[in-house]
C-alpha cells in the first residue's frame, strides 16, 4: 500500500509526477486541516477548458486517486510570468483574465 502522508506537506514550488510521467509544478497550495481531502493544490492547466482559466485545482484526494507522487525537486516561482499567473488565482471571473489557458498550454 502506498503512503500518501506527503500530501499534507506539499509546498508551493514542489514538483509532482503523474502516473504518465508528466512533471507538474505546484503553483499554490492550501492545507485546511489534517485530512488530505482538505488540501487544495493549484497547477497550470494542461488543456483549455470551458472556464478559460490558466489553472486547475486538485484536492489531496484527487492526487491520491490519480496516483501523483512527489519528486525530490522544487522550483523557484519568482519570474514576472510566475507573478502574473499567481494574480490570476485571485480573479473572480475568467473574462477579466490577463492570462488564459491558451497562454500556458504545454507549460508545467
Amino acid at each position: 500500500m502506498i503512503e500518501y502522508n506527503w500530501i499534507k506537506h506539499i509546498r508551493k514550488g514542489d514538483v509532482l509526477r503523474s502516473p504518465s510521467g508528466k512533471l507538474r509544478i505546484v503553483r499554490q497550495v492550501n492545507h485546511n486541516g489534517p485530512s488530505i481531502s482538505k488540501t487544495y493544490v493549484t497547477f497550470l492547466i494542461q488543456h483549455c477548458s470551458w472556464t478559460g482559466r490558466c489553472y486547475t485545482v486538485y484536492t489531496g484526494n484527487d492526487l491520491r486517486q490519480m496516483e501523483y507522487m512527489p519528486v525530490r525537486a522544487r522550483m523557484k516561482l519568482n519570474t514576472k510570468f510566475d507573478k502574473l499567473i499567481e494574480r490570476e488565482f485571485w480573479r473572480i471571473y475568467a473574462r477579466d483574465a490577463v492570462i488564459d489557458c491558451c497562454d500556458v498550454r504545454g507549460l508545467t
